[in-house]
């Protein structure tokens, strides 16, 4: 037993040194290595500092750190809305139709694609029925759960810190690494999808398990009940919360080998209360599917082994291929798919030697475990944002990447030290490598393995794996200060001194030595998507649509969709000196646009189309009931619907921080 658990045990600090790896060197950047070098120092410069602090003061002001990231939040809601595109957007198109009891799934294929998603959707309606009857708009409703659950989030694993024997100081650490993560500003918050209410369920499972020898019979009543219930909820928001059920199963096993008399005190009855929530999902779900007259639809409807395929692409590392899902859809029907990838698997499969099959896998793991990606996560840009947010938006899209990369490198440094440093120490054996340990590795490899092994991977997909690091670290003996005397003992200024001089040298060449580039500054990019069989709005003959945008920068290219055989003209049009800026047809392999490539100055413009011809001209319309895609509206001498907006937009030229 000692050797398996020590496998798994170096199997899950590979994991954790394979992200920081990725995060502190993918992509390199000299400023991370800078930052992540200082942030270190100055972590096991100031422990000593804090434990010797007034406790009362630390927690609060971990709660004033929780207060002032929860105005900010507020604040880039109110101010920089996002806008919101793919997967998540769909859900919310179909959410609403469902809440007004139109129980259509043809509008569009995606959710004959993708069923997983429909559960989800259906859930999503009941909360827009109750939003509905408050007035409350489906924008407010998605970015009130989006800090519900994201927050509660950073509040449960404060709680469960402070259960399970964290420090004040570390709680700080803890408040302080959510603070200031550029996810928490961005992705987190300006998206609600399946992502964030399934790293809560899954925060909470791992938790009641830990914590379960620990509660009292009259709290086992209550408690148990609510585990199935966080696992049913979990199960149907996120499916792949599956290999939950297999890690536990695996717990299992080892505890019933390794220790009877705990199999039976501490895992048995947890684990099955965790089971039967899984199993309860299945019926559940099939209730809820027939409950919105959802059917499945085998003409568009990939087969699993679909993603197996995508992700053996050699020349990507995993991620989605959208050319490899048009190579099967091209077939007729889910059974000749499925026979089509039963023979391309294994001659994907054949293109590698074990070698390259190895750093295929590896890689996918790198980008499972990436982060830099993750504040720009299903959305586009934005739909209005402050005018000095505008002009220096790249600047600040850099500065958040690189804090993304610093800070993920940084609690990935910590746990991989603390858990390695007692997974090698003798002294420690026994409580390092216990049964809690096993139920997090486990649950961690699992995870791991499924999407570098087998599945698609992106680095969205790797959020799912946070709170359980987090878990883990909670749960690791505490540290010597053996860190602590070392920089006790070394002069700490000299170091810090010289690492802010070459970062501040680093920011100052980059401007040298990078060239402009495009990044988007004002857009509406929400849509339902050709490929889905989105349909288009017909602009009738001889007649025009306009909408207003306000740009509160320069611009130097413009962008409108349009379907391919629109014959529609266009012009954008300063509303206060009237100069005009045509439009021109030009079609790429992201489908066609009307574009403008001259620069534009700030200002308020109108984008007005025409349609000239004597017959109706198809035109990308985007709308929701109650939900805003933009400022301002389209308007037109036709009947428009209502909040209904085109897909635009505008990129400006801006210096890169390269470094």
């Amino acid at each position: 037993m000692r050797i398996i658990s020590k496998t798994i045990g170096f199997l899950t600090l590979f994991v954790l040194i394979i992200g920081l790896i990725t995060n502190l060197f993918f992509p390199f950047s000299l400023i991370v290595l800078l930052a992540f070098a200082v942030i270190v120092s100055g972590v096991y410069y100031f422990k000593p500092l804090i434990k010797r602090s007034d406790q009362t003061q630390i927690r609060q002001l971990i709660w004033l750190i929780f207060g002032i990231m929860l105005i900010i939040q507020i604040a880039i809601l109110l101010f920089t809305p996002a806008t919101v595109y793919h997967d998540p957007f769909r859900v919310y198109f179909q959410a609403e139709q469902l809440a007004l009891h139109q129980h259509n799934w043809g509008d569009i294929s995606y959710f004959w694609r993708y069923p997983n998603n429909a559960s989800f959707a259906i859930l999503l309606s009941w909360t827009f029925k109750f939003t509905n009857f408050l007035g409350i708009s489906t924008n407010a409703a998605t970015a009130g759960m989006a800090l519900i659950f994201y927050d509660g989030l950073i509040a449960s694993l404060l709680y469960m810190a402070r259960k399970l024997g964290q420090s004040p100081a570390r709680r700080l650490g803890l408040v302080a690494f959510f603070a200031l993560a550029p996810l928490s500003y961005t992705y987190a918050i300006q998206v609600f999808y399946t992502d964030t209410p399934s790293l809560v369920f899954l925060a909470w499972i791992g938790y009641i398990l830990i914590r379960w020898p620990h509660y009292q019979n009259k709290q086992r009543l209550i408690i148990g009940p609510l585990l199935v219930l966080i696992v049913l909820l979990g199960q149907l928001t996120k499916p792949n919360l599956i290999v939950m059920a297999i890690a536990v199963v695996l717990w299992l096993g080892y505890i019933f080998l390794h220790n009877r008399a705990a199999f039976k005190k501490r895992a048995l009855v947890p684990a099955t209360l965790v089971l039967l929530g899984f199993a309860l999902s299945m019926p559940i779900k099939s209730a809820i599917l027939q409950s919105a007259d959802y059917t499945r639809n085998p003409k568009y409807e990939l087969p699993a082994t679909s993603w197996i395929y995508m992700s053996l692409n050699p020349k990507h590392a995993g991620i989605y291929v959208s050319s490899d899902v048009q190579t099967v859809l091209a077939l007729p029907d889910k059974n000749a798919r499925s026979k089509f990838l039963a023979k391309a698997i294994p001659e994907r499969i054949g293109h590698y030697n074990p070698f390259t099959l190895f750093a295929h896998f590896i890689a996918k793991l790198g980008v499972l475990t990436s982060s830099q990606t993750l504040p720009q996560a299903y959305t586009g840009g934005h739909t209005a944002s402050p005018v000095w947010y505008q002009r220096n938006q790249l600047l600040l899209q850099d500065i958040a990447r690189i804090a993304q990369q610093v800070l993920w490198s940084v609690f990935y440094f910590f746990v991989a030290l603390t858990f390695g440093r007692n997974l090698l120490n003798k002294k420690y054996e026994d409580r390092s490598v216990n049964q809690t340990t096993m139920l997090i590795s486990l649950t961690i490899l699992g995870y791991a393995a499924f999407h570098a092994l087998v599945w698609e991977t992106e680095s969205r997909y790797g959020l799912i794996l946070l709170p359980l690091i987090f878990l883990l670290y909670f749960v690791q003996p505490k540290q010597s200060n053996l860190a602590n005397k070392y920089f006790k003992a070394t002069s700490f200024k000299p170091l810090l001194g010289i690492l802010i001089v070459v970062t501040l040298a680093s920011c100052l060449l980059a401007p040298m030595l990078a060239h402009p580039i495009d990044v988007v500054v004002n857009a509406q990019r929400s849509q339902l998507s050709e490929q889905y069989g989105a349909a288009p709005f017909e602009v009738e003959a001889h007649r025009f649509i306009t909408q207003e945008v306000n740009l509160g920068t320069k611009t130097s290219a413009a962008t409108i969709q349009i379907p391919t055989d629109s014959k529609l003209t266009g012009t954008i049009t300063n509303l206060h000196t009237y100069k005009q800026f045509a439009l021109e047809y030009r079609q790429t392999s992201n489908g066609t646009f009307l574009t403008n490539k001259k620069a534009i100055p700030a200002g308020d413009y109108q984008i007005t189309l025409a349609n000239n011809t004597n017959q109706n001209q198809p035109i990308w319309l985007v709308s929701l009931v109650q939900y805003k895609l933009a400022p301002h509206s389209v308007k037109g001498n036709q009947v428009i619907p209502d909040q209904s907006s085109l897909i635009y937009t505008f990129y400006d030229q801006q210096q890169p921080l390269l470094w």
